[in-house]
């Protein structure tokens, strides 16, 4: 199993293997005794979650396209009966004024374990390229995920979609429908460390712009009835 490449987590060497039969990205442990220490990087590690009006990320927005909503929440009425969330790449451009408007998006297959996270990358890649032939002026922005806020497993993908761009938005639509509502929220990550060690990955609450003309909110009802009769 070829080695990828490779970074550290939490004074925890971690590498990235593409292993050949699954097409998968796993994040693993070099050896058997720091396998612990991945399984509470990958389920406990610590995540911070703040709400919006925090001064280093002032100045980042979101807007995103209904379109896009439409899809991650077709995407998890689709997503296999194992699965407990889908998550997937976003498409977009960065706009003049700095904000980052979401135009479009994908699911990327991934497993998620108590000791590692598997992504499909061969088909986020695939995918990538295929959207580009069509709007060559869109690029990865982030990545969404549905549920409500980020977890453990969210800090190991947001890594690796830091490795794709700088500075990914991470979108959560929340389809369970916790607070009675599909609450859609936008994040970005800044690790917080202390010397050379990390010590939490926080993710900050922005500003999002959803805007819906009524054709297209009808759509959306339409949609979140189907998720709740689920």
């Amino acid at each position: 199993m070829p080695v990828v490449s490779g970074y550290n987590s939490s004074d925890c060497p971690i590498r990235y293997f593409q292993n050949p039969s699954s097409r998968s990205l796993l994040f693993e442990s070099r050896s058997e005794e720091k396998k612990k220490k991945i399984r509470m990087a990958a389920s406990d590690r610590t995540v911070l979650q703040f709400g919006p009006s925090s001064a280093a990320t002032s100045n980042v927005t979101a807007k995103v396209h209904p379109l896009v909503i439409f899809n991650i929440c077709d995407c998890y009425v689709r997503r296999p009966d194992q699965a407990e969330r889908v998550i997937g790449t976003l498409l977009g451009s960065v706009l003049p004024d700095g904000t980052v408007d979401i135009r479009n998006s994908y699911v990327v297959p991934h497993n998620e374990f108590s000791d590692q996270v598997a992504l499909d990358i061969e088909y986020h890649h695939t995918m990538l390229k295929s959207h580009l032939k069509v709007n060559p002026q869109e690029v990865i922005v982030g990545w969404f995920s549905t549920g409500l806020g980020v977890t453990g497993g969210s800090a190991l993908i947001h890594e690796f979609y830091c490795r794709e761009v700088p500075n990914p938005v991470h979108l959560t639509v929340d389809t369970g429908f916790r607070n009675g509502e599909g609450t859609v929220k936008a994040y970005v990550s800044v690790n917080l460390s202390l010397g050379d060690r990390q010590l939490a990955a926080q993710f900050q609450e922005i500003p999002l712009d959803l805007r819906m003309i009524e054709a297209e909110r009808v759509g959306c009802m339409y949609m979140l009835v189907i998720l709740i009769h689920i």
